[in-house]
């Protein structure tokens, strides 16, 4: 099911240092999945399904893969906040303004922001320490809505 959200995209191999390798593989699929949530459009709530289970998949493997609790502090950040974020959009039936209305909803936008805030911080270590092109990235991550969109509601 990863491959068709991701969109089959060939994403080669990235240049790092050899130590940092399965970090990085396995943060750049969960990067694609978490960056693909801002090109989805209204009425795409299949596609926000499959794209929370990519995250959810995925996250676990980022922080296995982490050569050091510094490099799995932002994962596990990041696990952390989907825990809030996944069933608050289930309960608004993945539609964003009703998150506000949920009991809770201080609590949910708190970790959306976080979340926003963990993800930027993972594309610059994805460009910075493993040589990722955010522009590649970006265009991937748009793939892997386009993908998704074809399952979707």
């Amino acid at each position: 099911m990863l491959g068709v959200i991701l969109g089959g995209a060939d994403t080669g191999p990235l240049e790092m240092p050899v130590e940092l390798a399965p970090f990085c593989e396995s943060s750049r699929s969960f990067y694609l999945a978490a960056k693909a949530i801002d090109y989805v459009t209204e009425g795409q709530v299949g596609t926000v399904e499959q794209l929370f289970a990519a995250h959810a998949a995925l996250v676990p493997g980022v922080i296995d893969t982490a050569p050091s609790p510094e490099f799995a502090a932002e994962p596990t950040a990041a696990r952390d906040q989907l825990a809030i974020q996944i069933p608050a959009f289930e309960e608004a039936e993945y539609d964003a303004t009703a998150l506000g209305e949920l009991p809770g909803a201080q609590s949910v936008l708190t970790a959306l922001k976080d979340f926003g805030e963990t993800r930027d911080s993972l594309r610059d270590f994805l460009v910075q320490a493993c040589g990722a092109d955010e522009e590649v990235l970006d265009q991937q991550a748009q793939g892997a809505t386009a993908a998704g969109s074809r399952g979707s509601r």
